[in-house]
């Protein structure tokens, strides 16, 4: 077992979070000749923060140690009502254990006169998310607030140290 605090576990893979969520933002608003290609590259973006944003969940379950108390438990239980972090959990498991999850990707090609290039650009979905704003950039910055926000209620009751 590491030496490494989990506080500082779980910091460093909610900038993991970020940084796969900044991949997923420029994939998405960049011209493209070759949207095939990014559209695999998003792909593994997508199922790399379901990865990354699951972590630091999983790490604060081993932080308030098990058996936990009651009230560090019934902490860590109450965040699955929230819907993103629910939503997050079931897509990173599905993604893991039973098939890859794909985000839906909507392709728009914008045509110029010549000489200006085709400009090429997509935007993507998560069409089984409950909420409205199905867009997976959308999702995963929700979902990385919210898990910030968990987290750094955990830090302030000295369940994550």
């Amino acid at each position: 077992m590491s030496d490494i605090p989990w506080k500082v576990r779980i910091e460093q893979k909610q900038k993991e979070a970020e940084f796969f969520l900044q991949e997923l933002k420029r994939l998405e608003n960049v011209e493209t000749r070759t949207i095939n290609e990014d559209l695999e590259v998003y792909k593994y973006y997508a199922s790399a923060f379901l990865n990354a944003i699951r972590c630091p969940h999983q790490y604060a379950l081993k932080a308030i140690g098990a058996p936990a108390d009651p009230g560090k438990k019934a902490w860590y239980d109450n965040s699955m009502e929230l819907a993103i972090l629910k939503f997050i959990r079931d897509e990173r498991n599905s993604n893991i254990h039973e098939i890859t999850t794909a985000p839906i990707s909507n392709i728009v090609k914008t045509f110029t006169e010549p000489p200006t290039p085709v400009t090429t650009t997509f935007s993507a979905q998560w069409t089984n998310y409950p909420g409205a704003d199905k867009g997976v950039v959308s999702i995963a910055q929700a979902a990385l607030g919210a898990i910030k926000e968990w987290v750094n209620d955990g830090i302030e009751k000295g369940y994550i140290t």
